[in-house]
């Protein structure tokens, strides 16, 4: 651990409109606690370490505006092989992470005239942010949406992740996978994990150590194939097979299968949708309806 050298690097980025990621991030990360991304509720404002460049670097995305009109800016720490390939790979990184290509307008004229366009009105814009890779992807869904699994999560990144300092603030990556097995099922209990918990968390990274997880272009092109091979590990329930597939995914929220999409849409918007029916009116945005729809009880009303 130590701190980055050179100067850092501002990088302007505005996303197509509408567009809105922090109702997101305010609901599923901790505030300033590692996951290994570290979410600043007030400030809005990301920060992870990332390979940039050809070698970690503490990169930053602060939501500057969101709407209509929104904008995001990155910073990224210089360093000696700082340049025109640095620069791409931090705004690559940052549009990946805050799911910049995601056609919100398309989403909403592929459901119009459905029972889905109120939704996608009353979201609007709205889009889950992605985890820079599948062994952080998994890690995070072991965790997701409870806040002693998180706490545990924040506490493994700390104690076993690279990470770095930039003026007095910490960046860090993805837990390193010997760190975790050295620590075993009673040092990750410690940390707050469950036994369950521990034993996944285990197993996830003996198969990111082995090398046998599906490769970031694997999975992101193919996210429900990923999400059946997430499933055979140990410990990985269907769900958080799913959802780590999702936070890869290409196609928004694509790791998810389109019987339980329809499911929960048609729960919500009591439509008695098939999935063919919404494989059919929304294509690739089927898993962006059906993230929408479980982020419904919390999710922004219109503009």
């Amino acid at each position: 651990m130590g701190p980055t050298r050179g100067d850092s690097e501002q990088i302007s980025i505005r996303p197509s409109p509408p567009y809105r990621i922090s109702p997101h991030l305010e609901a599923y990360c901790l505030s300033g606690e590692p996951l290994p991304c570290i979410y600043e509720s007030g400030a809005k404002r990301l920060r992870l370490l990332a390979g940039v460049g050809g070698s970690p670097r503490p990169l930053s995305v602060s939501i500057r505006s969101e709407g209509q009109f929104p904008l995001l800016q990155v910073q990224v720490a210089g360093g000696e092989d700082s340049g025109r390939g640095a620069r791409s790979d931090a705004q690559s990184i940052a549009s990946w992470v805050m799911s910049v290509d995601v056609d919100y307008m398309e989403f909403m004229r592929r459901t119009e005239g459905t029972p889905l366009h109120s939704l996608a009105w009353r979201s609007f814009g709205l889009r889950p942010a992605r985890a820079t890779g599948v062994y952080e992807a998994l890690l995070i869904a072991l965790a997701w949406g409870q806040e002693k699994p998180l706490r545990a999560l924040a506490a493994l990144v700390r104690r076993t992740s690279p990470s770095s300092s930039v003026r007095g603030e910490q960046f860090y990556g993805p837990p390193d996978p010997a760190a975790v097995a050295a620590l075993g099922i009673e040092g990750l209990k410690s940390l707050g994990f469950s036994q369950q918990k521990a034993e996944a968390m285990l197993e996830v990274s003996a198969a990111a150590a082995s090398g046998s997880l599906p490769s970031m272009e694997e999975a992101s092109s193919n996210p429900r194939r990923a999400a059946r091979v997430f499933a055979e590990l140990r410990g990985v329930g269907r769900s958080a097979a799913e959802l780590a597939a999702s936070l890869v995914s290409k196609i928004p929220w694509g790791g998810h299968s389109p019987e339980a999409a329809a499911r929960r849409i048609s729960e919500l918007l009591g439509s008695g949708y098939t999935a063919r029916d919404v494989e059919n009116v929304l294509g690739d945005y089927l898993g962006l309806a059906y993230y929408l729809v479980e982020f419904a009880p919390s999710g922004p009303s219109n503009p």
